[in-house]
């Protein structure tokens, strides 16, 4: 009796709740005898150029992935063809944000890759943060560098997605400019020196009239580091935002489907450059001069990238072997789909950098990619893709060298240097849950 009398009190209580949370001017209201059904509604469309914009917007963003898909589809199987899809959601994701943010007057950060954005070429180290100015302006970031391996802003000349060309202008490392010992700092950016300024300041090229500054957050121990928290605004004339235009708006959405279409047909473009999912299987090779022929302005100065296919059957391993030089800077590998989506590293541990891989005794660094957790520190999760891409990132640091061999699982001990310590699947899980809470740590949006 006590738990059907319970049942209607709540029931009560809902239904005054209702009454009481919802207004009266917000009630639907009873069916009218004269309602139209939904088909003779949809019969009366917009007339309004709004309505047309957002029309035209969704036909052209169609037709861009179409494109995209004619580039890509041949010899995918549905999966792989699924990927572009993915690829294409990154990209319309990133691009709504920044064609409906960004302003050069009014400049603010918007996310471009992270552990949400799994766009082509991200880095599960990496955090991507852009915004726009202009290059007769003056500006001023300021804000809390956070503690990272690196923090890096470049600007250039353009963007790839949003413009034809892009050119570099400069990169500089926030981490060696001067800051107080909380590590608040401050930087100007200008033409020309404002007078009397001796702080941190980077010159402006007056001519670049669409500047963009990309940040990148770069964490080596992901348990210890903390994100860089950025402001940015212009400082040689008063703040006044002014309402957008139609026009404006207008030109913004008719902006996002180019994006989408330019910036994935050129990554599509530096893949078959670089070779990326053809030529001989398991292996590592360099790829650093076909990725920075055509995109300067994202290659990194002394930072060279390893690529390759990864083809292994659920009973296989492959086992990379790599001998990195001892004054390398920061390196890492991970595994992408085979458009060069980052698989979900948030979930899985689809890759490892120099801070958390187990060097062996003898100076090398042993990795195992498998589908199957073969329990060893070092293990690259492909999960059941039938093919992976495969990419290892390396700044300052030399010339690496790797050797690759495929062994069955069962065979796997053979092929790893002796007394190689186990992981204990209770140990994965604690690994995994620990990951995602240290991913999610991370600056997203």
């Amino acid at each position: 009796m006590r738990i059907i009398a319970h049942s209607k009190s709540c029931a009560l209580a809902s239904a005054l709740a209702a009454m009481i949370i919802t207004p009266a001017y917000a009630r639907s209201p009873a069916p009218s005898a004269t309602a139209q059904p939904a088909e003779a509604a949809s019969q009366s469309l917009p007339t309004s150029d709004a309505a047309h914009d957002w029309q035209k917007f969704a036909d052209e963003l169609g037709k861009a992935g179409m494109r995209i898909h004619a580039m890509t589809d041949a010899n995918r199987s549905p999966e792989q063809q699924a990927e572009v899809n993915q690829a294409l959601m990154w990209a319309l994701s990133s691009a709504s944000l920044s064609f409906a943010r960004l302003d050069p007057d009014y400049p603010d950060w918007v996310p471009i890759l992270n552990s949400a954005m799994l766009g082509i070429n991200g880095n599960q180290d990496n955090v991507y943060q852009i915004t726009r100015i202009r290059g007769d302006g003056t500006y001023r970031i300021e804000g809390d560098r956070g503690r990272l391996k690196h923090l890096f802003i470049e600007l250039t000349n353009g963007l790839p997605g949003f413009t034809d060309k892009s050119t570099h202008i400069g990169i500089y490392d926030l981490n060696e400019m001067k800051a107080d010992a909380a590590g608040h700092f401050e930087l100007v950016m200008s033409p020309q020196r404002p007078a009397g300024y001796s702080g941190n300041w980077i010159a402006l090229d007056s001519t670049a009239a669409d500047t963009f500054i990309s940040v990148r957050h770069v964490s080596y121990d992901w348990r210890h580091d903390r994100d860089a928290n950025l402001s940015i605004q212009r400082i040689d004339r008063p703040i006044n935002l002014p309402r957008r235009t139609a026009p404006d708006t207008s030109k913004r959405l008719a902006g996002i489907p180019r994006y989408v279409e330019n910036m994935l047909s050129e990554f599509v473009r530096i893949q078959d450059r670089q070779g990326f999912m053809r030529g001989e299987v398991n292996v590592l090779k360099d790829g650093t001069p076909g990725f920075g022929k055509n995109m300067s302005s994202t290659n990194i100065t002394q930072q060279a990238y390893y690529m390759g296919a990864v083809h292994l059957s659920r009973d296989q391993a492959l086992v990379l072997v790599g001998v990195i030089p001892t004054s390398c800077d920061y390196w890492s590998v991970m595994l992408m789909d085979t458009v060069a989506n980052p698989l979900d590293y948030m979930f899985r541990q689809s890759g490892l950098n120099g801070y958390v891989a187990r060097v062996d005794p003898d100076g090398k660094v042993r990795i195992v990619v498998s589908e199957r957790d073969p329990g060893v520190e070092n293990w690259v999760d492909k999960s059941s893709y039938e093919l992976n891409g495969i990419r290892g990132r390396f700044y300052k640091c030399g010339t690496p060298s790797w050797t690759s061999k495929v062994v069955p699982m069962s065979a796997l001990s053979s092929a790893l240097y002796p007394g190689t310590p186990q992981v204990t699947a209770d140990q994965r899980q604690q690994a995994l849950r620990e990951r995602i809470e240290l991913v999610q740590h991370r600056r997203r949006w």
